[in-house]
């Protein structure tokens, strides 16, 4: 059995120290940051990265697919693009269990017409839009009953409901004149329509 004479002893410490020098000159200043501090510096970087604030368009489709489907309701869901926010809708369908079901693809497309003041961003509600059976058949209704018997075309404009601070659409009807291009832009002050934010949402 080999004992560790007093050479030997003192050859490994000084090989030792010598390891842990070696270990420590190779340490980064990452690898010698405070845990704690890094992640407060992380925090406050995110802190910075606000939201952007996005202002939506108002919104315009023919009035037809609304017609085709005046018992059905609409859900409408937001599509962010390059530089618009728009609304597509899929028609409620129901099974013979009476389960409901949305086809794969939207069956209506919002197009946008112009710029408001209404926006979105850091502590705003983002949900579905839903535009009741009840409010589809009046919408219909009224269009039938012009006595001019025009196309109309529907004008979504986006409004912040001051009780619930949602975003929500009022609705209305534009009539198409005989010349199938000038639009009747006598829009009421306020509309009779409006759709839902969901979720929650009662509806009309």
């Amino acid at each position: 059995m080999t004992l560790f004479t007093p050479v030997r002893v003192l050859a490994f410490c000084l090989l030792i120290s010598f390891m842990f020098v070696a270990c420590q000159s190779g340490q980064t200043s990452a690898d010698k940051a405070d845990p704690s501090k890094t992640s407060s510096t992380t925090q406050s970087e995110g802190a910075n990265n606000l939201i952007p604030v996005i202002y939506l368009d108002s919104l315009t489709v023919s009035a037809k697919v609304f017609e085709d489907a005046k018992d059905k309701s609409f859900v409408f869901e937001y599509f962010f693009g390059d530089s618009t926010v728009t609304l597509d809708g899929w028609i409620t369908q129901k099974t013979k269990s009476d389960s409901i079901y949305y086809s794969p693809k939207p069956d209506v497309k919002l197009q946008p017409k112009g710029k408001t003041n209404v926006s979105i961003g850091a502590n705003t509600y983002v949900g579905n839009q839903l535009l009741s059976k009840e409010t589809v058949k009046k919408i219909v209704a009224k269009i039938k009953s012009d006595s001019l018997k025009r196309q109309a075309n529907l004008l979504f404009i986006p409004a912040r409901n001051p009780a619930t601070t949602r975003i929500q659409y009022k609705v209305f009807i534009q009539f198409v004149n005989k010349n199938e291009s000038d639009l009747d832009t006598n829009l009421d002050s306020d509309s009779d329509f409006s759709t839902n934010p969901s979720p929650p949402h009662g509806y009309n």
